[in-house]
C-alpha cells in the first residue's frame, strides 16, 4: 500500500543515478514527484519511468503488478504505448520478467520466463505487423543467424489475426526449455505458435528494448524497473 499518497516530493539530481532511484522510489510509494536536473535529456527519461512505474493502467489498459508464466510468477517491469509517427497510438505494451531490471541486454540474455504483452489500440493488419517484425529483426538482430531468425519468424503468423482489431491481445511468452509462444485474442481458429530457440527468443523481445526499438519512448517505460 502506498504510504505517500497525497504527498509532494521534489528530487533534485533525478536525471541519473541515486537521484533518479530515489525519484522512483517516491513515485512507487505514491508520492507526486518533481523531477529537477540539469540535464533535460535526464530529466524527461526519469519522467518517462515514473510514468510506468506509478501507474497500472496505460491508455486506459490494466496491467496487472505480476502474472504466472510456466509456475513463476514475474513481475512487471514497466509499460507504455507504442506510438507511430509519435502520436498515433498503435498499442499499450507491458513487459513482464523474472527480475526488475533497467539493463536491457541483462534481460535479453537471462535465461528466464519473461512476457510481452500488447493490447492493440486501434485496427492494423497482420501484413503490418510482420513487416514491421522483420525490419526489427534485421536491426536488431544481424549477422549470420538471421537467415534462420527470418524463417523462424514466418511461422508465427498464424497466431496472428488478418485484421487485428481494437482491444485484441498479443502475448509474446518465453519460457526456458520451452520456447516462444505467440497466441493472440481474436478468434477460435487462431492456434498458439511455439519457436524452440532461445535466439529467437531474444531476438522478439529486441524488437521493444533492442538497440533500434519500433518506438523509443516504449523502450524507455518497458525498462522502469517499477
Amino acid at each position: 500500500m502506498a504510504t505517500l499518497g497525497g504527498k509532494v516530493a521534489l528530487v533534485t539530481g533525478a536525471g541519473s543515478g541515486i537521484g533518479r532511484e530515489v525519484a522512483l522510489a517516491y513515485a512507487r510509494d505514491g508520492a507526486a514527484v518533481l523531477v529537477s536536473d540539469l540535464d533535460e535529456e535526464g530529466g524527461r527519461e526519469t519522467c518517462t519511468r515514473i510514468a510506468a512505474a506509478s501507474a497500472g493502467k496505460v491508455a486506459g489498459v490494466e496491467f496487472p503488478d505480476s502474472v504466472n508464466v510456466g509456475g513463476k510468477k514475474l513481475a512487471l517491469n514497466g509499460a507504455g504505448v507504442r506510438k507511430k509517427f509519435a502520436v498515433l497510438k498503435i498499442y499499450a505494451g507491458g513487459l513482464y520478467v523474472a527480475h526488475r531490471a533497467h539493463d536491457a541486454e541483462a534481460i535479453i540474455e537471462a535465461d528466464a520466463p519473461r512476457l510481452v504483452r500488447m493490447v492493440f489500440l486501434r485496427g492494423v493488419s497482420k501484413t503490418l505487423i510482420m513487416d514491421a517484425y522483420r525490419d526489427g529483426f534485421e536491426k536488431n538482430s544481424p549477422g549470420p543467424a538471421l537467415f534462420d531468425l527470418l524463417a523462424n519468424l514466418e511461422t508465427i503468423a498464424p497466431a496472428i489475426p488478418d485484421d487485428v482489431k481494437k482491444g485484441t491481445e498479443m502475448f509474446i511468452t518465453y519460457v526456458p526449455g520451452e520456447g516462444t509462444t505467440v497466441r493472440s485474442s481474436g478468434g477460435a481458429k487462431l492456434k498458439p505458435v511455439t519457436v524452440r530457440s532461445k535466439e529467437f527468443a531474444d531476438a522478439m523481445l529486441r524488437l521493444w528494448i533492442g538497440p533500434v526499438p519500433a518506438d523509443g519512448d516504449l523502450k524507455t517505460a518497458m525498462l522502469a524497473g517499477r
